[in-house]
């Protein structure tokens, strides 16, 4: 059986990351939310990061993966790479 090509697609929230793999005809399958701490350091933001996309190249249609899109929400200093959204003060 002949799969479709995939993204592996994150939403990157506050508080979680929805995730999915996102194929040529639009199709959205293994759709996940992982809780993410936006206050953590950026080694834990990243690690977390990390997780979910490696789990999604471990799925048995993997091979169809041409790449990662992220979707982050504003304020966003793009060409610096750095998101501009302060974290919740207690």
């Amino acid at each position: 059986m002949t799969h479709l090509q995939q993204v592996i697609a994150l939403d990157v929230g506050g508080s979680s990351v929805k995730s999915g793999l996102v194929d040529t005809a639009q199709n959205v399958t293994d759709i996940r939310t992982t809780q993410i701490n936006s206050g953590g350091s950026a080694e834990q933001i990243l690690g977390t990061l990390t997780t979910i996309i490696t789990s999604y190249l471990q799925h048995p249609n993997a091979a169809s993966v041409l790449g990662i899109g992220f979707g982050f929400p504003s304020p966003f200093n793009y060409p610096a790479g750095i998101s501009l959204i302060q974290g919740v003060k207690k």
